[in-house]
């Protein structure tokens, strides 16, 4: 392979990933339509007991309980992984319902002229944290490592601080 033909399919290699980090960063919120109920009972708190959910204690209990075997223990960690899994996905579309919410008020002109580069900004990280914890997810599947979610619901519970005030009635 020549060259030319190499730096020609690492570039549309690069230009193909860019394009799609370039979607998933500036896509509207798919399905994750707000309604004024959904605001009033959303709350970051919800997602707690996601951080407890891989906890190494269960673990050593289960450890020390007659009749333990490492077959169990697999089971008992995919189904945990399963779980968490199921609350990225219900985190993810809060957090997609905040994005879209915060345009809303931007469109609506209900906002100083930084929180457009602020949400940008929580929307980069919560990706980038929603990643981490995927990856670590996988590793944690298999035994290795431990997963930190706190980062990730920070992030979610950062977005819903800044769009507070501006939702508060005048």
């Amino acid at each position: 392979m020549s060259p030319v033909t190499f730096v020609v399919i690492i570039s549309a290699g690069l230009a193909v990933v860019l394009a799609w980090l370039f979607r998933k960063l500036f896509r509207a919120a798919d399905g994750a339509a707000f309604s004024p109920e959904w605001w009033e009972n959303f709350s970051p708190e919800r997602y707690l007991p996601f951080a407890n959910l891989l906890s190494e204690e269960d673990f050593t209990y289960m450890r020390n309980l007659p009749g333990y075997d490492a077959v169990t223990e697999r089971a008992f960690r995919n189904r945990r992984v399963k779980i968490c899994r199921a609350y990225m996905m219900d985190m993810r579309e809060d957090f997609d319902r905040l994005q879209a919410l915060g345009q809303a008020l931007i469109l609506a002109g209900k906002t100083d002229a930084g929180f457009q580069d602020k949400l940008f900004g929580q929307r980069l990280r919560f990706t980038r944290a929603w990643w981490m914890v995927r990856l670590e997810l996988e590793a944690y599947r298999f035994g290795l490592g431990q997963v930190n979610t706190g980062r990730l619901v920070e992030l979610l519970d950062g977005t819903a601080a800044q769009i507070q005030p501006v939702m508060q009635p005048v």
